[in-house]
This record gives structure tokens, C-alpha cells and sequence, in this order.
């Protein structure tokens, strides 16, 4: 057994390559003995049968085709609604670029294309260290094999560059398969060996028949015995003259009675146009591709290709779309977000021409499915603010029993019941307009005020620490709060007189009466005296002043800007 050296999780695990014996031979041995040539007699693999136009032109079109629809990161939240995940570093992975080198169109093409051509499509999830996806690296399928340990647990042998294997769990490698029997798919282009392998070798023969110029080719006649050298410089001599395309419809000279027969070719066998065209709808056949997406326009009509795109879109784009979301939902997101799924945005290309998506979104609006902005976003246009987020619906629309009946008479609308003393609509809009502003400027104030209480508050903790360790503790107490009445006052006289000065101004139109300003300072005078009370009550608890300058300054502030505000409101009329 060769050694196997282990490393850390969420890296790979690299051991040399195994032996392929004819026992147990490797997929490339069985095709070096047996070969990929069909009955055709020419080679066909994923390299060859690109060389087929229909057959890349129909690897193209699908791999392209999927690549540029836009590949959303989408979150559920309540309600079912939908929105893009854009904060999850996922959004940008696939939205943008998904590794350092590749943009996410290119990095899903050659994907996609890679599980056309060989069955799978193959990429290295690389993850940090807390195991979130940082970049996605695609691998070409020759080099990745699919294995299963004793356990019978999925892995991936990707050989490298030295020549050897890295085994890569099956949770760090993104997986596309096509059609097949489990887990690996199946390779198109050796599933339909023979079909594809019959338009090469008529490719070829084409190529030859018309390169040995199809218009001159016949039989030279001369009267007379040629020898081995006269025959063979004549014909040199003719084919360098008439030979290739480059040559045709030059004037032939014969000499010495010499005659020419040609040979008579018809055209469809010339052109071989037949053959061409059902190589093209072999090709078409394989890939699920209609054949006008390849430009074979011979059954084509203007009226049935729109069709032949939505069958297009629901039967081969659509099964790539939902391969590609539902293995990033099981290998990249994590189970914990459930919330979260990939999705391709393929709407746009199921809308149809122009007139079709007028007549479709005219028929939504008009029944209040969309509104302006939907609207808008589908043709690319910026929305056209609020207004354009309002659903309309047909007025001349109504249920059935009101048709039978006919017109009805509207019944009377009651007589408002209106209370004369109650103030006007208008008034009372005006006063809750108030009322919001002067609770969007309260909460600055109220900071304001906390610094200025939690000044006075430091000083005070400051003289009650050193006042307890004297003797004579009641005395020095009563004499210091006594005359530090006006002392708060003025600290936060301040700050309560620019609030009133800024509320008033909100709450009334006109300028604040000197009853007001008077009132205004009795509360504050009120605000100091309740602030001494309080300290008088709380300074032989240590612990309680220890919490003065932070958790009571805030909370005092709060409560008298509070009573502050009731009082303003009261004054100007506005009731909170």
C-alpha cells in the first residue's frame, strides 16, 4: 500500500499515483488499447469534436448562456419576501469573482462547458480556517477522478502537476455532473461516438473533395501508349495545373489528340449538404439545442423560433440553472443558514420581444400585480421614487353579482361625528409634528445635562470620601450642602436654559413670555434642590457614591428632562 500522508482539515491529502494493470486499468489505459474511434474510423474526444462547428456552437451556446444570467445570493425573510444577500461574503464569490484570475461569467462558463464536453464540471472549494468559502478554483476534468474510501465515504482524486494525486473531500470540491447513473456523469461526446464521429469524417471528406478540386476531376485520354515516366509527368503536370480551388474554371490545353472525360458529380453530393445538416441536428440532438440557436435556419420560421427559445430556456438552460443553485446551496452555504439559497435570475430571457413584454406587463399593472418601479427595473430604467411604488387597479373592474344587479345607488355616508371641542385636524397634525421634534432634539440635551450632573457628582464623592474620615461628620455636612445649592444651579442652569430656549422655540411661534422664563428657572431651582435632597439621603452608602458621577448622573438626567419637557409642553399648550 503507498503511504498516505495526512494533513489538516479542510486541505488535501496527496500520495502517489496508482498503478493501472490490466486488471484494474485507469480510464486512459483502456483508451490507448481500445481507442475512441467509432465505426467512422476517426477519433472522437472532447478535443476533436470541437473541431465540429455545430458541436462547439453547441457548447457555446449553453455554457454562455448560463454563465451570463446573474447569480444571486438570496435570503428569506419574514413575510416570505425575498431580497439579495448582499452583506454575506458569499454575494460577491459568485455575484462577481470567485477567484483571483476569473470573473464569475468565466469562471461558469468553463465550468458548464467542461460538464458539456466531459460529463463534469469540476471546482476546489478553498475555505479559511474557520471553514468559509474564500475562492472557488475550477479543474479540468481529465485530471479528477471519482472514488470512494473503505467506508465507502466520496472523494476526489485530482492528479497535480509532480505527477501525483491530491485527495480532496467531497465537501471542498464543487461538483456539476450531467446525465448519468449517480454521482458521475456521463460524457455526451462518447455517448454519441458514431454520430459525432460520422460529421468529422464527412467533414473531412469534404474538405479533401473540394481541396482536390470537385470541377475538373475526370479521366485524360491519350491515343497512344504512355510509359511509367510520361504518364506519371503528365498527370504531375495536370494537377499542378487544375488541381485546388485556386484553380478551377481554368482553360484546359491538350495535345497530341489527348481527350478529357469528366466525371459528372451532382451537386447535393458535391455539397454533401445533407449529411452537413443532420450532423448539425445530431449535435442539436445530444445538447437538447434548437437547431436555429446554431444558425440552421432551414426549418426556421419567423413565427415558431420565439418558441423554440422559451422550449430552450425551460428544457436545457433551466436544468443547468437549478444544478448549479442547488449545489451551491449543499457545498457552499452553511446548513445553519437556512435562510439563504443561490438563484439564477433567468427571467430576462423568457420575456420575449418587445411587444410581447409591453403587452405582459401592461396586463400585470393594470390588475395591480407590479407597479411603476417593477416596471422600470425590468427595462433597466432607475425607479422613479415613492409615488412609483403604488399598485393601481382597473376601475371599471367590478364583481360579478354588481354587473347582474346593475348600477346601485350609493348608500349616504354618515354625518361625521364631530365633537366641538375638540381642536381641528389641522391643528392636531400640527401639535404631533411638534411633539416629534422636540423628541428628536431631547436626547442631546439630555446628554448635556448628564456631563453637568456628573461634574457637580465627582466633586461631591470627592469632599464625602474625605469628610467621613474626620470627625464630625453631620456638621460638615449639613454646612456644605447648605450653600451648595446654588452651586448645582448654576452648573446646570446652562444647559436647561438652551433646551427650554430650543423647545419653546419648536412647541410655539411665539417668542417665550417672561412667565415662562421665570417658571423655567423654578424648575431648575427645583432640579438643585431635589439633587441635594437625594445626596443627603445617599452619602453614608460607599457604594451608592461610588456610582454618583456614572450611574445616577444619567439616570437624574433623564428623569428631570422628562419633567422639564412635560412642563415646556404644558406652558405652549401641547400636551405630550
Amino acid at each position: 500500500m503507498p503511504a498516505v500522508k495526512t494533513k489538516k482539515k479542510n486541505t488535501v491529502t496527496r500520495r502517489k499515483p496508482r498503478n493501472s494493470t490490466m486488471r484494474n486499468p485507469s480510464e486512459w489505459l483502456v483508451e490507448a488499447l481500445c481507442g475512441t474511434k467509432g465505426y467512422a474510423g476517426v477519433e472522437v474526444n472532447e478535443h476533436s469534436a470541437l473541431s465540429i462547428t455545430a458541436v462547439f456552437a453547441c457548447v457555446r451556446a449553453i455554457a454562455e448562456d448560463v454563465a451570463k444570467v446573474p447569480l444571486l445570493l438570496k435570503r428569506v425573510e419574514a413575510g416570505d419576501k425575498k431580497t439579495d444577500a448582499v452583506d454575506h461574503p458569499l454575494y460577491n464569490l459568485l455575484r462577481q469573482a470567485p477567484n483571483n484570475e476569473m470573473t464569475s461569467l468565466t469562471f461558469r462558463r468553463t465550468v458548464t462547458a467542461a460538464a458539456l464536453l466531459w460529463g463534469n464540471g469540476y471546482a476546489e472549494i478553498q475555505r479559511t480556517g474557520s471553514g468559509s468559502v474564500f475562492s472557488l478554483s475550477p479543474i479540468h476534468p481529465s485530471r479528477v477522478k471519482v472514488v470512494r474510501d473503505k467506508a465507502g465515504v466520496l472523494g476526489y482524486e485530482v492528479r497535480n502537476d509532480e505527477g501525483g494525486f491530491d485527495d480532496i473531500p467531497a465537501y471542498n470540491m464543487l461538483h456539476l455532473p450531467g446525465l448519468g447513473a449517480g454521482v458521475v456523469g456521463y460524457s455526451m461526446l462518447k455517448l454519441g461516438k458514431e454520430a459525432i464521429g460520422c460529421a468529422i469524417a464527412a467533414e473531412r471528406f469534404a474538405a479533401t473533395f473540394f481541396g482536390n478540386g470537385s470541377r475538373l476531376s475526370g479521366v485524360l485520354q491519350h491515343p497512344q501508349t504512355l510509359g511509367v515516366v510520361a504518364a506519371k509527368t503528365l498527370r504531375d503536370s495536370w494537377t499542378e495545373m487544375h488541381s485546388g480551388t485556386e484553380n478551377s474554371h481554368k482553360v484546359a490545353i491538350l495535345e497530341e489528340g489527348m481527350t478529357f472525360n469528366p466525371n459528372s458529380v451532382a451537386p447535393e453530393e458535391a455539397q454533401m449538404l445533407e449529411t452537413r445538416i443532420m450532423g448539425v441536428q445530431e449535435a442539436c440532438r445530444l445538447f437538447r439545442v434548437p437547431p436555429h440557436k446554431v444558425f440552421e435556419m432551414t426549418r426556421s420560421t419567423f413565427g415558431n423560433i420565439e418558441h423554440q427559445s422559451l422550449e430552450y430556456v425551460g428544457d436545457a438552460l433551466y436544468t443547468w440553472f437549478a444544478l448549479w443553485d442547488q449545489e451551491i446551496k449543499r457545498k457552499l452555504i452553511s446548513p445553519r443558514e437556512k435562510d439563504l439559497y443561490a438563484e439564477h435570475s433567468y427571467q430576462n430571457l423568457i420575456r420575449g420581444d418587445m411587444a410581447s413584454r409591453s403587452t405582459r406587463q401592461r396586463e400585470l399593472f393594470n390588475i395591480g400585480a407590479i407597479n411603476q418601479n417593477e416596471i422600470r427595473r425590468e427595462n433597466g430604467l432607475n425607479p422613479i421614487g415613492p409615488d412609483g411604488d403604488v399598485y393601481y387597479v382597473n376601475a371599471s373592474m367590478v364583481p360579478i353579482q354588481f354587473a347582474k344587479l346593475g348600477p346601485q345607488k350609493p348608500e349616504p355616508a354618515p354625518e361625521p361625528d364631530t365633537d366641538p371641542d375638540e381642536p381641528p385636524d389641522d391643528v392636531i397634525a400640527a401639535k404631533t409634528r411638534a411633539t416629534q421634534k422636540l423628541a428628536a432634539i431631547t436626547p442631546r440635551h439630555c446628554d448635556l445635562l448628564t456631563e453637568a450632573f456628573s461634574r457637580v457628582l465627582t466633586i461631591e464623592t470627592d469632599r464625602v470620601r474625605a469628610a467621613t474620615k474626620k470627625n464630625g461628620f453631620k456638621e460638615w455636612s449639613d454646612k456644605f450642602y447648605a450653600g451648595h445649592v446654588d452651586h448645582v444651579h448654576a452648573k446646570i442652569g446652562g444647559v436647561i436654559d438652551a433646551f427650554a430656549d430650543a423647545a419653546w422655540a419648536i412647541l410655539s411661534d411665539e417668542t417665550m413670555p417672561e412667565a415662562t422664563k421665570q417658571a423655567v428657572f423654578g424648575a431648575t431651582r427645583a432640579i438643585a434642590t431635589r439633587h441635594i435632597e437625594k445626596s443627603q439621603a445617599e452619602m453614608r452608602e460607599p457604594a451608592t457614591v461610588n456610582e454618583w458621577a456614572t450611574t445616577r448622573a444619567k439616570s437624574q438626567a433623564a428623569d428631570e428632562m422628562t419633567k422639564m419637557t412635560d412642563l415646556l409642553s404644558t406652558l405652549a399648550g401641547v400636551q405630550q
